[in-house]
């Protein structure tokens, strides 16, 4: 994990607001002053926030605190006293007039944290509020612009009407054996004896393979599948793959189309034997050439061990100590047995919809939303926020947080769809160090409600439950250390439009969740886009890998514009820094793969970027384009919190 995902993890938490106390409120109201009076001032507030909001929705506190903050075109300035009006209108705070609570004027210099005291809020109500003040000489301002803040549902019966929902199928994929038919165990020469060749003790081999390519070859794709007992680091040509557990029930499958050259290639191995007992590698290479052949690759008696030397992973290979290694047996023998696809596999992203009706016209829509894992929200064929990541890392055991979304302009009269898509996130994707997956729980779920009020003061509610339906789509695989693939050939055009777009395919949803986290209004700001960077420069350390340099260090994904013959894959690989000889320096992302894939649909242009992943970047590596990209081919996305700039 790099520093600048490090960096993001870091805003992406969820944390309890503080509370502060503020000064009792006069016992009466005073009166709206003239114009002419508030106008009298050196002394103003502005930039007003509830619980250092601006104008949040769906906030689940009865007595949020307010904020402001002061400024003013004189000198040696200060504040002496306060005032605060909410009213059920901006007309109303505007002027001065509180319907809903009148502080009064409270002599103090508090700006942070005022605890709303007036009347009982109600669920749902918007709340509108401005700030008179008095500087130093005791002459008061004008009222500030009126902010707002919207009453979330105050009563957690509000979600009683929605279940977690979510689509298991896409997970529960034939748990498939890896083939490794070209490849054998092999173990140190020294370990073990004749009739035991697998009770070695605790320590560490180096094993070391050659592979002859044809000279004019040139690789169109090629996967390298390691298991060890019970971890390896491994280094293809000088480049180092991986370095951590390769386990032979979880194996690693590292993507090594860009380090391999015609001619000579050279692995070397490392695998450490944590404990006495059986120790041991099988490694297949597999990779097709572009006119067509196929080749494999495997560990076998033709490769040598050794005790491991400082510097091993450099420079020529020393011969000296390196004897053949002894062949222990197939893939799938005891105490091993069959490693299983299943721990290669990530699940694809699944799409939920459901259909509903507007009968009578809406005055305010709003869309109330959370997961297990990460959701995406789509109302009438159009995404709903920007927002990245909802709603953000927490412990889910505990508490989720959820989000509010203003969604009346989307609703129309007659039919409509409300649909999501529901990505693992750090729910159940791969989250730090281990290579480990399903921290918290196996099945992601998305939860909303959307409340509609009817201009007659009625209100329909549409809600996650049972009658939702579900399929795959073009999101094949979506995880933050692994990366994103994307099948563009798998597109659902109109899956969340209002005439329901492809109808084949749909089926039930699964409702219920392994856990029940009590849920609450999420504090923090959304991850949003925060920049565009175009390549300051790009080169081409082999042919066909096409690496740019964005400029900088940042999180977030690369954006790609191409055109390629429907069918053609194309990969993203990321780094912070560059090896000597130009191709990208991954050491630093140890067990993260931070591999995106796009298959293109073919037909014309074609603009993507990712939606559930991010890397901490500044080259970008492109390769599987027939041709040279152009140079606005890729385009760097900056990922951040919202927070509102305080400095530079």
């Amino acid at each position: 994990m790099t520093c600048s995902m490090i960096r993001i993890l870091a805003c992406l938490a969820v944390l309890p607001a503080a509370t502060l106390s503020a000064a009792a409120p006069l016992p009466r109201p005073l009166a709206a002053q003239p114009a002419a009076a508030q106008q009298t001032g050196a002394l103003e507030a502005h930039e007003l926030r509830c619980l250092a909001r601006t104008e949040p929705l769906g906030v689940d506190d009865p007595r949020p605190l307010l904020s402001w903050k002061l400024r003013s075109e004189a000198r040696d300035q200060r504040q002496t006293a306060w005032r605060i009006v909410v009213a059920a209108s901006a007309e109303d705070a505007g002027r001065g007039t509180g319907d809903l609570w009148d502080s009064g004027r409270v002599a103090g210099s508090e700006s942070l944290g005022v605890v709303y005291g007036g009347r009982p809020l109600v669920a749902h109500e918007r709340c509108f509020w401005a700030v008179q003040v008095w500087d130093a000489q005791g002459r008061p301002s004008g009222w500030s612009a009126p902010a707002s803040w919207t009453v979330g549902p105050l009563d957690t019966g509000f979600w009683d009407a929605s279940e977690w929902i979510g689509y298991d199928a896409l997970r529960e994929a034939a748990d498939d054996e890896v083939v490794l038919r070209a490849a054998r165990w092999i173990g140190h020469a020294a370990d073990g004896s004749e009739g035991s060749p697998l009770d070695a003790p605790q320590g560490e081999r180096l094993f070391t393979g050659a592979m002859r390519l044809p000279a004019d070859a040139a690789v169109a794709s090629a996967s390298l599948t390691v298991l060890a007992d019970n971890a390896a680091t491994c280094v293809l040509n000088g480049a180092l793959l991986f370095s951590g557990r390769a386990g032979w029930q979880e194996p690693r499958q590292v993507d090594v189309t860009t380090h391999l050259r015609g001619g000579a290639n050279e692995l070397r191995i490392l695998v450490r034997n944590d404990d006495p007992g059986p120790s041991g590698l099988i490694v297949q290479l597999d990779l097709s050439l572009a006119d067509g052949r196929v080749l494999q690759f495997g560990s076998d008696g033709s490769w040598r061990g050794g005790a491991p030397y400082a510097g091993w992973q450099e420079g020529a290979l020393r011969e000296d100590g390196l004897v053949p290694v002894r062949v222990l047996g197939e893939h799938g023998m005891a105490p091993w047995g069959t490693a299983r696809r299943s721990a290669l596999r990530l699940p694809p992203v699944p799409y939920l919809r459901r259909a509903f009706q507007v009968r009578k016209p809406v005055s305010r829509a709003l869309l109330y939303g959370s997961a297990l894992g990460l959701v995406d929200f789509h109302l009438n064929g159009r995404r709903v926020s920007e927002e990245l990541f909802t709603p953000g890392w927490t412990d889910y055991h505990q508490r989720v947080p959820y989000r509010c979304w203003d969604v009346t302009a989307a609703v129309r009269a007659g039919d409509n769809t409300l649909g999501a898509q529901l990505a693992d996130g750090w729910y159940s994707g791969y989250v730090g160090w281990g290579r480990r997956r399903d921290h918290y729980g196996t099945q992601p779920r998305m939860r909303c409600v959307l409340r509609l009020e009817h201009v007659d003061g009625t209100v329909t509610e549409v809600a996650s439950d049972s009658s939702w339906q579900a399929r795959p789509g073009p999101v094949l695989e979506a995880d933050f250390l692994m990366g994103e693939r994307y099948d563009a050939r798998a597109e659902l055009p109109g899956w969340c439009a209002p005439d329901g777009g492809a109808r084949d395919g749909w089926q039930p949803v699964v409702a219920g969740a392994e856990m029940e986290p009590r849920l609450v209004w999420h504090q923090g700001p959304p991850v949003v886009q925060v920049g565009e960077f175009a390549p300051v420069g790009r080169t081409e350390p082999q042919p066909g890998v096409h690496v740019f340099d964005l400029g900088r260090n940042f999180a977030g994904v690369a954006r790609i514009r191409v055109q390629a013959p429907r069918g053609t894959e194309l990969k993203l690989r990321f780094a912070e820094r560059l090896d000597p000889d130009g191709s990208l320096y991954v050491t630093n992302l140890r067990g993260a793969r931070a591999i995106d894939s796009y298959v293109c649909k073919g037909g014309g242009v074609e603009v993507w970027e990712p939606r559930f992943t991010f890397h901490g970047f500044q080259y970008v590596e492109l390769s599987g384009l027939p041709e040279r990209p152009a140079d606005d081919a890729v385009t760097g996305l900056a990922f951040s919190s919202d927070t509102p700039l305080a400095g530079s």
